[in-house]
């Protein structure tokens, strides 16, 4: 298991303890009081392990539950795992000691992602097929009894799908391909979407708080959507991280922690309306970074940075300087 690392100080995170596997590949973690809770990527191990002394790390439990796991979840007593080609195995660490497993469902296809509210499962599917002709899945699962978990309906986005937020009666789904999906889940049984957030290069992680989604999106990287009308989802921050955001996920402090394939960045975001922090500095002058993708088709993505809000006319020209387009942004 890999160190906890200590972000008192977001400028300088510091690692403040470790447990070891045995060189085992973790895919997945969660923290339920002073335990934590890990799987391993290709053995199917299940480790519980007591993180109230965060730098001594004391292993307390062990179950081999086989197979490919990709991610877990705990609530309550219950420990929820997504298994690759296996599904949903549903684990209960009342005694921690002895971890059992009790109930199972089988998903589809690949069982990339979970989240639990209430007494229902929600398992992000990523379907079958190759490339851009997958047919993702979101499955909706009853654990009412845990021992007999019952699948009450699944949504077909028509793309993969590898995670999946639930806020309330809105199921926010991400897909490696398309962007997200916000799907209405006041029916359980008839699962409707009510909105898509297009990503040219597609999404892997979302975190909800309050009306904003948190978007991992992939090669583009960090972006801030308004989810206040789900059905109208309106993009109001956006951070070109360095490399590929595959993970995002947000402290009590409001900052922003993302997965980059190049680092872990610490990230700011204020809302649009709100009071200016005077922690925060303007940037000392303006920069217009590189289009992506470039070269484009229908659309491509500019960032640009201010010393102060205002409104901005964006000219596109051709290499005689004709004018191909004009776009007012505010």
């Amino acid at each position: 298991m890999g160190g906890r690392s200590s972000v008192a100080d977001p400028d300088n995170p510091q690692e403040v303890g470790e447990y070891n596997t045995d060189d085992l590949s973790l895919s997945g973690v969660a923290i339920s009081g002073n335990f934590a809770f890990a799987i391993d990527e290709s053995d199917g191990y299940l480790f519980v392990v007591s993180v109230a002394n965060p730098e001594s790390a004391a292993g307390v439990g062990l179950l081999d539950i086989g197979g490919f796991l990709n991610e877990i979840t705990v609530s309550g007593d219950y420990a929820y795992i997504a298994g690759r080609w296996m599904g949903l195995h549903i684990v209960s660490v009342a005694d921690l000691e002895h971890p059992e497993e009790i109930g199972y469902f089988d998903a589809e296809w690949i069982a990339k992602g979970i989240e639990v509210s209430g007494d229902y499962v929600y398992i992000a599917d990523y379907g079958e097929g190759r490339g851009r002709n997958v047919d993702g899945v979101l499955h909706i699962i009853s654990v009412a009894d845990p021992e007999q978990p019952v699948l009450l309906s699944s949504f077909h986005p028509d793309s993969p799908v590898v995670g999946v937020t639930i806020s309330g009666d809105i199921a926010y789904i991400a897909a490696s391909d398309s962007g997200m999906y916000v799907v209405s889940i006041a029916d359980k049984e008839r699962p409707e979407q009510i909105g898509h957030f297009e990503a040219l290069d597609g999404v892997s992680d979302i975190v909800i708080v309050g009306d904003y989604a948190y978007v991992a999106n992939l090669k583009i990287g960090l972006s801030v959507i308004s989810i206040s009308d789900p059905e109208n989802l309106v993009e109001v921050g956006y951070y070109d991280t360095p490399g590929v955001a595959y993970g995002v996920d947000l402290s009590e402090e409001g900052l922003i922690y993302v997965a980059d394939a190049s680092n872990m960045g610490i990230y700011r975001f204020t809302e649009p309306n709100a009071a200016i922090d005077p922690s925060i500095t303007a940037p000392a002058k303006y920069k217009l970074y590189s289009s992506y993708p470039n070269p484009f088709n229908s659309q491509t993505r500019i960032a640009h940075d201010l010393q102060v809000s205002t409104n901005v006319k964006l000219s596109i020209l051709d290499q005689g300087m004709r004018t191909l387009g004009q776009h007012h942004l505010i």
